[in-house]
């Protein structure tokens, strides 16, 4: 079945007609429950909340884990071992302060400063200065003996600053005291 002018055709089962609405009686409509109406904010804004229920009681604990003593044989060893880790250690402390390993041949600055002095005052195998008030040498550093090695003192004679220079003669440790100039 064609319609007139071009139209489409129309279904067998006769015209359609206005769908019936929500206040057509003939029709049952099933309508979604409506959630329950919601406070507004400002009614619920200081009201505390529901309290937290406590936590579940926590499980016991398990049972300590009691250690069995060791037996008297390993006692035995653990001493001897001690006494050998002890006894190593002091033959390493020996051995090394000995041999003198982590420091080179020097001198100690306080003993030249005051061989130093001895020389300087002196009247017969030194320079015999007087007014010897102040001596300080190689920067208070100890110094490193090696022949030709040389290092300053500095000394106060009177009230002048002067400079005595020191010069390792051997490998040995013998040095020579310049005059102070």
């Amino acid at each position: 079945m064609t319609g007139q002018y071009g139209e489409r055709p129309r279904p067998p089962h006769g015209p359609r007609g206005p769908r019936p609405g929500p206040d057509d009686p003939t029709v049952a409509f099933r309508r979604p429950p409506l959630p329950p109406p919601e406070e507004p904010w400002w009614r619920t804004v200081n009201q505390r909340p529901a309290p937290v229920p406590p936590p579940p009681p926590r499980p016991a604990p398990p049972p300590p884990v009691v250690k069995q003593a060791p037996a008297k044989s390993s006692r035995w060893w653990l001493v001897a071992g001690a006494a050998v880790v002890v006894l190593v250690g002091v033959a390493l402390g020996v051995g090394l302060s000995t041999l003198n390993p982590v420091r080179d041949n020097v001198l100690e600055v306080s003993q030249v400063e005051d061989d130093v002095t001895a020389v300087l005052l002196d009247p017969v195998d030194g320079y015999g200065v007087t007014g010897l008030t102040k001596i300080r040498c190689n920067d208070g550093d100890d110094p490193v003996v090696a022949a030709g090695a040389e290092f300053r003192c500095e000394v106060v004679v009177g009230d002048k600053a002067q400079s005595v220079l020191v010069v390792f003669q051997d490998d040995a440790g013998t040095y020579a005291v310049d005059r102070p100039r």
